[in-house]
């Protein structure tokens, strides 16, 4: 299975005074814009997936739906334990969702970091950086919990986001 990992965008300042919980934080304005480019980088590389997980988080669901959109509007669900759930938690769920040769998995940081890092080598502590929008491609070729998975590539955002721009500059 072809699992990308998908950071969420630029979102609201927790001490922002629109905030009244980490959960309902949005993207801001530049998260939206921004994500939008990096989602049509996403298509110019020739990311296609069957399905989207997202955390039920504000900022992870937005830039979900972005994603989505640019990708064929694949089915999006939601998972619980992508806000706030421990790495292994999260890769048991994954696991049990029905098979798919690809999946866009979008959360957080630390877990998403240590969730490859855990797939990679069966150590959540591999100290993988993964910045908001950027995205890891993981091989996962078996679906028991101890097999490990073989990193395909990271993209920063930024190099996402030239891809998307470059993408829009050639469709006009």
């Amino acid at each position: 299975m072809d699992l990308y990992l998908l950071r969420h965008a630029i979102a609201v300042d927790r001490d922002h005074p629109s905030v009244t919980s980490d959960f309902d934080r949005a993207l801001t304005r530049e998260g939206r814009k921004k994500m939008e480019k990096i989602a049509a980088g996403m298509q110019r590389l020739g990311v296609s997936v069957e399905h989207v997980v997202t955390s039920p988080a504000a900022r992870a669901r937005e830039t979900a739906e972005i994603a989505a959109r640019a990708l064929g509007s694949p089915p999006l669900v939601e998972l619980d334990t992508l806000y706030r759930g421990d790495s292994h938690a999260i890769r048991r769920a994954i696991l049990e969702l029905p098979r798919s040769r690809s999946l866009l998995v979008v959360g957080h940081e630390p877990t998403l970091s240590e969730l490859a890092s855990l797939w990679i080598c069966g150590d959540p502590g591999l100290g993988i950086d993964l910045k908001k929008a950027g995205l890891i491609l993981l091989d996962v070729t078996s679906r028991r919990e101890e097999e490990r998975a073989m990193l395909r590539w990271l993209m920063p955002p930024k190099a996402l986001e030239s891809l998307g721009e470059q993408s829009v500059a050639s469709d006009r």
